[in-house]
């Protein structure tokens, strides 16, 4: 994963503020280039299978994990 080759020392990424967030406030990531983004290109989506009911549980996670990339991206 680029992320943790950039938290281990081994180079440089580009990465989503949202995915970096931990290890930056954390002091084991420094933003090298502030001001400088690239464009946004895509999204983040999660992938059901057709035609089933989906379980409470992945439900929950993904609405989990759309809650908090929503608010990482607010910031």
């Amino acid at each position: 994963m680029p992320l943790a080759a950039a938290v281990a020392g081994a180079g440089i990424t580009f990465t989503a503020d949202w995915l970096a967030g931990p290890a930056l406030r954390e002091g084991r990531l420094v933003e090298v280039l502030p001001g400088w983004g690239g464009r946004e290109t895509g999204g983040v989506y999660a992938v059901l299978p057709p035609g089933r009911l989906v379980p409470a549980k992945t439900r929950l996670f993904v609405d989990a994990v759309s809650h908090g990339i929503r608010a990482g991206w607010a910031r």
